[in-house]
């Protein structure tokens, strides 16, 4: 499946389950009716006069091969196709398989989670 593909399932996925889910539709009207804006302030992101702590976690290159992480200054499919012509078709097949499975796991998933990262 390639990616414009997964995405289209993701988003038709996720707005059946949400129009299938009345609490879920709920949860995402009800964000994205509030009006509230996070700023800027100095070196601080606020929020009505808070304080927030934005956490996030970057899984860049799991599901796109970044050319600035591998060093090549081309596209996904361009580095993709030079892998293929290198490798050769088996090679390169069981090289991505490996990648797919091994890049990020569900123990690393888990770990985040236990970390804090919902």
């Amino acid at each position: 499946m390639n990616r414009r593909s997964f995405l289209q399932a993701s988003f038709a996925a996720g707005a059946l389950a949400a129009a299938n889910n009345p609490g879920l539709s709920q949860i995402i009207g009800s964000s994205a009716t509030k009006s509230s804006i996070l700023q800027a302030r100095g070196p601080e992101i606020v929020e009505g006069g808070h304080t927030i702590r934005l956490r996030g976690m970057n899984l860049g290159g799991w599901m796109l091969i970044e050319d600035y992480i591998i060093g090549l200054p081309w596209t996904e499919w361009k580095i993709r196709e030079q892998f293929r012509k290198v490798l050769g078709a088996e090679s390169y097949t069981a090289f991505f398989n490996a990648y797919d499975q091994a890049y990020i796991a569900e123990a690393d998933i888990a770990f985040l989670a236990c970390t804090g990262f919902p």
